[in-house]
């Protein structure tokens, strides 16, 4: 599944959150992640050990509170750090998912630095 895939998914519906979850556990320090729903302790501590390393950072995490009618719509703003550049916006209807997509993300574009 292709990242933006993953990052169109609603999850509000049980199967995207378990396909979400799949894709959360091909990230080498998840795969160890105990079964069922990934804490989002380890998806902090997953993002910080990312960002530090790679220098892509989550500028802001914010609530929307009026763009949806029955969900706050939750938003992370990622960042390359050298360049200051956006790399990308991720939304989410539940801070949990906005932080599972923004681990995706920041995973997928260290992926192409060394």
């Amino acid at each position: 599944m292709q990242i933006s895939e993953v990052l169109n998914l609603d999850c509000t519906v049980r199967e995207n959150r378990e396909e979400v979850q799949k894709v959360l556990r091909k990230i080498k320090p998840l795969a160890k992640a105990p079964v069922g729903e990934i804490p989002a302790e380890m998806l902090e501590r997953c993002l910080k050990v990312l960002s530090n390393k790679y220098d892509i950072h989550c500028r802001d995490i914010y609530p929307d509170t009026s763009a949806g009618d029955k969900y706050i719509v939750w938003r992370s703003l990622i960042i390359d750090g050298e360049t200051l550049e956006t790399v990308k916006a991720v939304y989410g209807c539940t801070f949990y998912e906005v932080l599972a997509k923004t681990v995706i993300v920041v995973y997928a574009k260290t992926r192409n630095r060394t």
